[in-house]
C-alpha cells in the first residue's frame, strides 16, 4: 500500500516537472514579450537568455528608450536570479548610463559592480578610473561608499 503511495506521488510529481519544463520553454522561444513579462519570474533563465538567443534583444538599438526600458523592464525582473553575478551588473550598468532618468540605478548598479570585481584587478582598475573621471556626476552617498573601499584596501596593504 505504501509502495502504490509513494510511485502515485513519483508519478504525479515527474509529471508537474515535465510540464514545467515545457511551459518555460514555451515562455522562452515565444515571440510574445509581453506574455514573458509576465512569466519570466518563475523561469529558471537568467538574463542571458533574454537578451542573446532567440529574442537577440542585446541586438536592438539602445538609442531607442523603449527599446532599453523594455532591457530594463526584464533585467529588473532577474535581479535576484543575478544578485552576485559581475557581467549582470556590468550589463545593467551599461544599459542605463545611456539615460540620465536612471541615473540612481546607474550609481547602484556601478557600485555593485565595482564590489564584485574585487579580484579581478583588470576590471577593477578599469571602473576605478571611471569613477575618478566621473566623480562629481556620482551622488555623495556613492561617492562615500567607492572612497571608503579605496581607504579601506589602502589600509590593508
Amino acid at each position: 500500500m505504501i509502495e502504490k503511495n509513494i510511485f502515485q506521488y513519483l508519478k504525479i510529481t515527474i509529471l508537474c516537472l515535465i510540464f514545467y519544463n515545457i511551459l518555460t520553454l514555451l515562455i522562452l522561444y515565444t515571440g510574445n514579450l509581453k506574455l514573458k513579462n509576465i512569466f519570466w519570474e518563475i523561469t529558471p533563465y537568467d538574463y542571458k537568455n533574454l537578451t542573446v538567443s532567440p529574442n537577440y534583444l542585446s541586438k536592438i538599438s539602445l538609442l531607442n528608450k523603449e527599446n532599453r526600458d523594455l532591457i530594463l523592464k526584464f533585467l529588473n525582473k532577474n535581479k535576484k536570479k543575478n544578485y552576485l553575478d559581475i557581467s549582470f551588473w556590468d550589463y545593467k550598468k551599461t544599459i542605463e548610463s545611456f539615460d540620465n532618468k536612471n541615473k540612481l540605478e546607474f550609481e547602484k548598479s556601478f557600485y555593485r559592480t565595482y564590489i564584485l570585481s574585487e579580484n579581478d584587478l583588470s576590471n577593477k582598475t578599469n571602473l576605478k578610473k571611471y569613477f575618478s573621471i566621473n566623480y562629481l556626476k556620482f551622488s555623495g552617498e556613492i561617492r562615500n561608499k567607492i572612497i571608503e573601499s579605496f581607504e579601506i584596501k589602502i589600509l590593508k596593504d
